[in-house]
């Protein structure tokens, strides 16, 4: 238990450096590969031991005790990281205007299957909304506790169109869209020990993938190459030796469709070929290495 007047950690040190930044909660725990949670234990120590109320207070008193040093001592008022201007948006390439038709779509259906009777709703309307999350991006106000969602260790590699599938214990985190384009990074997260590992990279780099798993391997149709190009080529994981090979490739080039798995059968819906929208199915037998539409 954290006493007034007790020195700081070495992690707690590093904490209160990029509070007196401005930096959020989340941004601390994605720079130093830990929970939301764990910083704000951190910080609630670093509060006691300096004998500060807010981060604010915190961060004065660590400027003028020579902990930290920041630049700009008028930042200090503010917790709140300065937004740069938005940049022009760049026109959606074909293959994400398809994944977010299809989006919309699920989201359609969903709301009318789960649309509730009139005088469900009049209930529901009496209720008072739920607090939105503060601009520092801090999570807290949602996450109290009686929630039923948890934040876990942060993923490492930040992407999206990636493809995720669990089996057994763990999640598997593979390809995906990042900073630099497609990528062929593979992490996998163990839902035990609240860890994230890194194994062999995917072969070929691609975005807008899914996975599918028989047996012990994962299965990754097409994908995304970038510039909306599509590709054709099929990789498997295999979980148990930690290696790729290449099967049978699609009978076309495509990326961001549906995946499904029944049996030994990869079942491939619609999607894109990079020039647009396709409706064909493609299934795909694992045992005998050939794909049929």
């Amino acid at each position: 238990m954290a006493e007034y007047g007790e020195p700081l950690t070495e992690r707690e040190r590093e904490i209160l450096e990029l509070v007196a930044t401005g930096v959020a909660n989340r941004e601390i725990a994605y720079r130093l590969s830990i929970s939301t949670n764990t910083v704000k234990v951190h910080l609630r120590n670093i509060f006691t031991k300096m004998g500060a109320a807010s981060r604010t207070e915190a961060t004065m008193i660590a400027v003028r005790e020579g902990l930290v040093t920041v630049p700009d001592l008028t930042s200090v008022e503010s917790t709140e990281p300065k937004q740069p201007a938005p940049a022009p948006l760049p026109p959606i390439p074909l293959y994400r205007r398809a994944t977010l038709i299809v989006s919309a779509l699920i989201v359609i259906v969903a709301t009318v299957a789960s649309w509730p009777r009139a005088a469900e709703l009049e209930q529901v309307t009496d209720q008072p909304l739920p607090p939105l999350p503060n601009q520092a991006g801090d999570t807290q106000v949602l996450l109290g506790e009686n929630s039923l969602w948890a934040e876990r260790a942060q993923m490492p590699t930040r992407r999206t169109g990636l493809a995720l599938i669990a089996t057994r214990d763990l999640v598997y985190a593979i390809g995906g869209e990042g900073p630099d384009g497609a990528t062929a990074v593979v992490e996998v997260y163990d839902t035990f020990a609240d860890t994230w590992t890194r194994v062999a990279a995917k072969p070929t780099a691609v975005a807008y993938v899914s996975a599918g798993a028989v047996g012990s391997s994962l299965i990754l149709p097409g994908g995304c190459l970038g510039e909306g190009a599509a590709t054709a080529v099929v990789e498997v994981y295999d979980t148990s030796a930690d290696t790729w090979s290449e099967v049978a490739s699609l009978p076309i080039p495509i990326c961001a469709y549906a995946l499904a798995v029944h049996g030994d059968k990869v079942f491939v819906f619609g999607g894109t070929d990079g020039q647009e929208v396709v409706r064909t199915t493609y299934a795909y037998d694992y045992a005998a290495d050939v794909w049929e539409e």
